[in-house]
């Protein structure tokens, strides 16, 4: 009889009255029922949570933005992305503990179009059949939650597993799906605007060739988001990228302000990895956006944004472009230098192929100097710096270091030709260098 109980009440859901009473048929089937100890049964089902929550901790967190923090925003406590979750553990009389004898906190953020979505779960381990209380911090959304949708959304809760390490990872999907259709109801029962901007996803999704799991759509406080998740390809040799943690992606975000008819904000948010690419290890070479224009008279709904969005993939992919193409050009020019002067080349990097040293010597004068030849991100569209320096011939010596005066660059020149130009300027200028050198030694004496 109490198992029939226990399942009905089990599927009913977790209202005061039905959870009252199955704790406390639980606590009088643990006085009848001999069993092992309670402190053992906490400490089991302790270590199931916990395996839980570690798995749950090293997965991606559902979301297009999670995990595109930046710098700034990792150091704010207001604005730390969803995926840094929090774990507590509290004893019995807490303000969570629901009457219990204790249990542990699960509290984590989800990030839906640039909204960080507060989201909590209560265990009791003494009890680890049961689902754990959920709290979430949209109370709109919490109202909204029906008994029907927790039964087909929230398929977890009524049928908890608890013997597997991915339940919460799968329950936390489950609530961002159910977040997602619950944004997408919204917009479908408010203005025509918001129908407008649904047409505008669907348009989008059919021009790049994507589906919705790409998109998000949220109505808050009277401004109305859409992101989408840009096609963009980002199979590149890893070492174009400096951040290697987590995907490479681009989402555009774009806000309508519903107060101000036509007022809409575009924003590039890109992952960390993907931010190392497009713009460089210290971010100095960002992707300004231009302004989304006023939609015209005679354009129909649904292809107002199709075309701004395929503006800024054209823009990252000859970014891309760009930036792959200088990476050959680089690994070309050191790799014909080592063949030329592999006992002269000092230093290189391998990796990236950033900065190449060697020395060289002046036929005439039988003077020796170092040639520091640095490719900035942007070559070879911005020449190489090249700086000669010094050879110290006496201990405490001080090392000179000049810098070579601009020369004939070709950007749209062959590799071969970029190498002699570089060469043949450092080559012209040793004499120079020489004589200041010189002159410098003479003046110290």
């Amino acid at each position: 009889m109490f198992f029939k109980v226990f399942l009905f009440l089990t599927e009913v859901g977790k209202s005061g009255t039905y959870r009252n009473q199955l704790d406390f048929l639980l606590m009088k089937l643990d006085l009848i029922m001999p069993s092992p100890s309670l402190k053992s049964l906490e400490e089991i089902s302790s270590k199931k949570i916990q395996q839980q929550i570690d798995y749950f901790t090293s997965c991606k967190m559902p979301g297009l933005l999670s995990g595109f923090s930046s710098k700034e925003e990792r150091n704010d406590d207001n604005k730390k992305e969803c995926w840094n979750s929090s774990v507590k553990w509290f004893s019995g009389g807490s303000e969570h503990s629901t009457g219990r004898e204790g249990g542990c906190e699960v509290g984590f953020r989800l990030c839906y179009a640039g909204r960080v979505l507060g989201v909590r779960l209560f265990f009791t381990p003494r009890q680890p059949w049961m689902p754990p209380d959920l709290y979430i911090d949209d109370k709109q959304f919490m109202d909204a939650i029906t008994l029907e949708m927790v039964q087909e959304q929230l398929s977890s809760l009524v049928h908890w597993p608890e013997c597997r390490t991915n339940c919460v990872a799968e329950l936390a999907e489950q609530i961002y799906k159910l977040y997602k259709k619950y944004q997408l109801s919204r917009l479908h029962n408010q203005t025509a605007e918001s129908n407008k901007l649904l047409e505008e996803c669907k348009a989008i999704c059919e021009s790049l060739d994507i589906t919705e799991d790409d998109t998000e759509v949220l109505l808050c406080a009277g401004e109305q988001v859409l992101c989408v998740k840009l096609p963009i390809n980002f199979d590149l040799p890893p070492p174009l990228f400096t951040e290697d943690a987590g995907e490479a992606s681009c989402v555009l975000h774009i806000a309508a302000n519903s107060s101000k008819a036509g007022s809409l904000v575009a924003t590039l948010r890109v992952s960390p990895k993907a931010d190392s690419l497009l713009c460089g290890p210290d971010g100095e070479d960002r992707i300004c956006l231009p302004p989304i224009p006023e939609q015209r008279n005679n354009e129909k709904s649904g292809e107002f944004l199709v075309s701004y969005t395929e503006d800024i993939v054209q823009i990252i992919n000859a970014r891309i472009k760009q930036v792959h193409q200088s990476f050959e050009t680089r690994k070309q020019i050191v790799a014909q230098l080592l063949c030329q002067y592999d006992a002269s080349i000092s230093q290189y990097d391998a990796v990236r192929f950033n900065t190449v040293e060697l020395l060289l010597l002046t036929e005439e004068e039988d003077f020796h100097y170092l040639v520091d030849i640095v490719f900035p991100r942007c070559f070879p569209q911005v020449c190489a710096r090249v700086m000669l320096r010094s050879i110290c011939q006496k201990e405490g010596e001080k090392q000179e270091a000049a810098l070579v005066p601009p020369f004939n660059h070709k950007p749209k020149g062959e590799p071969d030709e970029m190498l002699e130009a570089i060469l043949r300027s450092a080559t012209d200028f040793a004499p120079v260098f020489r004589r200041q050198c010189n002159n410098r030694r003479i003046l110290a004496l």
